[in-house]
């Protein structure tokens, strides 16, 4: 396994296809920054790390001790309604649907500004909940369950092969994104291997807003 704290965040960008270039945008750094680690990183860098990739273990990173990922192999942590979250974590839940199917007559007119209840997000970092619906993101996101999202800036940076809710003019909808045919396009595919379920692309430019799903809630 990696030695050192380079080599083991080199494994991590390497394994999430991200570019040193995409990772020293994202966290604020010269794009040389990994090459030039000696033997640690300094504090504020790695509070600028933490924040912008929740998933990565942080103490793996420091030390080589853990896993690399604080969440489960499907990079998403699955958490029980009958969890005891601390009481300051409160989220919006949109009463509208992530749907799991085609871009195709979901009359949504975004997911933003609307009134909701509110619920204990056993979590932090949380910015909203909203509901699954259909079954083409299933095992990995069952119908029914709720995702806790946080809003993206996605013109600076999509971290691909992640699960996102992506609000669209079209609907809203709960997908793993990958990199579409150009630039302006990007890919949304299902977990479900049903061939019902194949993937499409949409354009960024019909693209209101992308939260990054944080955790799913299912009921039990």
């Amino acid at each position: 396994m990696e030695n050192s704290v380079k080599e083991r965040l080199k494994y991590f960008l390497r394994v999430n296809r991200i570019t040193q270039e995409e990772f020293g945008f994202t966290v604020g750094v010269a794009q040389t920054y990994v090459s030039n680690i000696r033997k640690s990183i300094q504090p504020d860098k790695l509070a600028r790390i933490q924040e912008a990739y929740p998933d990565l273990n942080i103490e793996w990173l420091v030390t080589g001790r853990g896993e690399m990922l604080n969440n489960s192999p499907v990079n998403t942590l699955v958490a029980q309604a009958s969890a005891e979250p601390a009481q300051e974590n409160l989220v919006r839940v949109i009463p509208i649907a992530a749907h799991g199917g085609m871009l195709t007559n979901f009359d949504i007119d975004g997911i933003e500004g609307v009134k909701c209840e509110t619920i204990i997000s056993p979590i932090a970092g949380a910015e909203l909940a909203i509901s699954v619906t259909g079954s083409s993101m299933e095992p990995s996101y069952p119908n029914g369950s709720r995702v806790l999202i946080k809003g993206i800036n996605h013109n600076a940076y999509i971290a691909w092969g992640e699960v996102y809710v992506i609000d669209t003019c079209n609907g809203t909808l709960l997908k793993e994104l990958q990199p579409g045919k150009t630039e302006e396009y990007i890919r949304c595919v299902s977990h479900n291997p049903d061939e019902r379920y194949k993937p499409f692309e949409v354009p960024l430019s019909e693209v209101r807003k992308i939260y990054k799903v944080l955790a799913c809630i299912t009921l039990r």
